[in-house]
């Protein structure tokens, strides 16, 4: 058996719809900076622009990949990723919000990858309800639904009928010493 003293990290890939300017963008950057690399390797996925979160993101020391998923068709979408997932070997998929979520479930569950893990980051305001079926399929195939509000955890089990024990809420962190 192995010493797990000297075990890799374990890789974590995360899917996001692109890496430009926005709030969820400068999680993925903080978790990039901050995370554990004696636990934890880190890899990140775009499925449509970079911008400066993904500077930022490698300055950190983290791959960074692109699928430039938005000209593809849905079939090539997840295959693109699939054959992606299949090079990076991720331990852990994590998706976030729908859209990637969908695309790369699937991919991931296609391509062996272990654990998937989805984050539901705000409230889908104005969902449709063919997104809201997407979304429920593929949760079918995550291991855990993150939310990261009581709110967004009650919209999952409720509004996307999520059963209570896929759903774990978990605030963002917060870089405390931006505010020193």
């Amino acid at each position: 058996s192995s010493n797990s003293s000297a075990a890799r990290p374990i890789r974590v890939c995360h899917v996001s719809v692109g890496l430009c300017t926005g709030g969820l963008e400068r999680l993925l950057v903080d978790f990039a900076r901050f995370h554990d690399r004696g636990q934890f390797e880190m890899q990140f996925i775009a499925m449509h622009d970079l911008g400066r979160p993904a500077r930022d993101i490698q300055d950190a020391g983290c791959e960074v990949y692109s699928v430039d998923a938005m000209r593809l068709g849905k079939v090539a979408r997840i295959r693109a990723l699939v054959k992606l997932l299949r090079r990076i070997r991720p331990d852990v998929v994590h998706t976030h919000n729908a859209f990637p979520h969908l695309y790369g479930t699937l991919a991931a569950r296609i391509a062996g990858v272990p654990v998937v893990v989805n984050t539901r980051h705000g409230q889908r305001q104005g969902q449709s309800n063919r997104e809201r079926w997407q979304f429920w399929f593929a949760s079918l195939f995550a291991d855990r639904v993150v939310a990261v509000s009581d709110d967004a955890a009650e919209l999952c089990r409720h509004e996307d009928g999520l059963s209570a024990r896929k759903v774990t809420r978990v605030w963002n962190g917060i870089d405390t010493e931006r505010f020193a």
